[in-house]
C-alpha cells in the first residue's frame, strides 16, 4: 500500500509541476490579449500643444491618423484630471 501511495504522491508532484507550467504559459499569453493603446503620453502631448496653437479636433485628428473622436476623448480626459468640471446652471424661467 505504501507503494501504491508514493506512486499516486509522485504522480500528484508531476501533475503540480505541470499545472505551474501551464499557468506560467496562460499569462504569458493573457499579457498579450487585449486592445494595445493607440495613443501615448508623447501623442497626448502632442495633441493638446496642436489645440493650443489653435488647430481644430479633426485637423489634429487628420495630422496624426486618429479619428476626431479618439482625439477628443483623450483631451477630455486630459483636461478632467487637470481642472474639476464646473456646474453650468441655466435659468429654467
Amino acid at each position: 500500500m505504501s507503494k501504491e501511495v508514493e506512486a499516486l504522491k509522485a504522480k500528484i508532484a508531476a501533475l503540480e509541476g505541470e499545472v505551474k507550467t501551464l499557468r506560467g504559459e496562460n499569462q504569458k499569453l493573457s499579457d498579450k490579449l487585449g486592445r494595445k493603446p493607440t495613443v501615448g503620453e508623447k501623442e497626448i502631448a502632442r495633441m493638446q500643444k496642436l489645440r493650443m496653437e489653435g488647430m481644430t479636433l479633426r485637423q489634429i485628428a487628420d495630422d496624426m491618423d486618429l479619428s476626431a473622436s479618439t482625439v477628443y476623448r483623450y483631451l477630455s480626459e486630459e483636461n478632467r484630471l487637470k481642472s474639476p468640471r464646473t456646474p453650468v446652471y441655466r435659468n429654467r424661467f
